[in-house]
């Protein structure tokens, strides 16, 4: 039984990231980056990248899933339960509305997501935090990484 247990575990070992954007020069100073130890970053990204993904047009639910994981280049891999109770906390925000528009393909009428002008100076404040973040990480980052200038 617990053999069984150890090699269902071993088969859902984490994969690891790809070089992808920003990720590069992490994954090569850093390689035991995991999808799986990304998670406390992808969880408080969570809503930039939603409100990012809603910023040029309105989207339904499984545009926006298309859109971020495209986009993040597979980094945000989201699914359909992870996706929706986010956007229903961004609605109850006021940051996003919805409007159910007939489908283009003929189906059933979708749920488009849009920014409200709040949901805009939302994205605006966490563009900026984000911005910050990412100005203090790479400082800490690459005075570590960068080969230490001889002295002459």
């Amino acid at each position: 039984m617990a053999q069984e247990r150890r090699a269902r575990s071993e088969q859902r070992q984490p994969a690891r990231i790809q070089n992808k954007g920003w990720l590069s020069c992490l994954t090569r100073y850093l390689p035991s980056i995991t999808l799986q130890s990304m998670n406390p970053l992808k969880s408080g990204t969570l809503d930039l990248a939603l409100l990012a993904a809603l910023e040029d047009q309105p989207r339904y639910g499984l545009d926006i899933l298309a859109h971020v994981n495209t986009r993040s280049g597979g980094l945000f891999e989201m699914k359909e339960g992870s996706l929706y109770p986010a956007l229903a906390r961004l609605v109850k925000a006021g940051w996003v509305e919805t409007e159910w528009q007939p489908s283009d393909r003929g189906g059933a009428p979708r749920k488009f997501y849009r920014l409200t002008d709040d949901g805009r100076g939302a994205l605006t404040e966490k563009k900026q935090e984000w911005r910050t973040l990412r100005g203090a990480l790479d400082a800490l980052l690459v005075t570590r990484l960068l080969p230490k200038p001889e002295r002459a």
